[in-house]
């Protein structure tokens, strides 16, 4: 939050703060997305904080090259996924 800015509710869940953490981890949308993802692919997914910095990919670690690099992709497609469906509810007005 910048500021002199208010605060926005979360534009998917209208339950928390709208910030990169909540959209992508913690709202409740991105939890059954992951969810989803975990049920198909066979791989949890889980955000590690470590200060101020976060990762993904732990259970990535230590499988071969093509595997994380693939995780990797679908991570990112994932995410970039998450943040289009929260800016069409936030510029469009969907709920």
């Amino acid at each position: 939050m910048e500021l002199g800015m208010e605060s926005e509710k979360c534009y998917i869940c209208k339950e928390e703060e709208d910030d990169m953490k909540h959209t992508f981890i913690q709202c409740k949308f991105a939890g059954k997305f992951w969810k989803l993802a975990e049920e198909k692919i066979g791989i949890k997914f889980r955000y590690k904080e470590d200060g101020l910095n976060g990762k993904w990919l732990e259970e990535g670690e230590g499988r071969d090259k093509e595997t994380t690099e693939k995780l990797k992709a679908f991570i990112a497609i994932a995410l970039w996924w998450i943040w289009k469906n929260r800016n069409k509810m936030k510029f469009e007005n969907f709920s």
